[in-house]
């Protein structure tokens, strides 16, 4: 066949056959499944003037982070609170996408706080800087306690 690849498994040491369509079909689903990694919820605390959205799964893309960022960009709330202990995966490019979308709120004069990313998550973070950058809490009391010093 003059337009297929031959791709060798290196679990089964199987021989598959992949046709160019297969391919376009193939990575149509992985930008899908991309696009579902990661979940997310979020509520408001009108108390503290503040919206918080909690994120679970992989963020494999700064796009994954597009519905993340029009909730806290859209947000009225003084104080935008991403809780990130949930996140298992996160490559570079959503973490820029993240300091980004920080950036981006706090630049209309509102405060973006990232709390509790874990793992290697973390460890990325502290090792490119982040945690100068952003306002990166262990946290959310610790993001409570905060806004109610500044609300003083």
């Amino acid at each position: 066949m003059k337009n297929s690849l031959q791709v060798v498994g290196k679990r089964n040491r199987g021989v598959k056959e992949i046709r160019g369509d297969d391919l376009l079909q193939e990575k149509a689903e992985r930008k899908a499944r991309m696009a579902r990694s990661l979940d997310f919820k979020s509520c408001k605390l009108e108390e503290f003037s503040l919206t918080m959205i909690e994120l679970d799964g992989q963020i494999e893309s700064e796009r994954s982070l597009a519905p993340v960022a029009k909730i806290a960009t859209a947000a009225k709330a003084k104080h935008v609170v991403i809780l990130m202990q949930n996140v298992k995966y996160m490559n570079s490019n959503a973490l820029g996408g993240l300091l980004a979308l920080h950036q981006k709120v706090e630049k209309r004069g509102f405060h973006m706080y990232t709390v509790n990313p874990v793992g290697g998550i973390k460890t990325v973070m502290e090792r490119l800087g982040y945690y100068e950058l952003m306002r990166i809490r262990e946290s959310l009391e610790d993001v409570i306690l905060e806004i109610k010093a500044i609300s003083e």
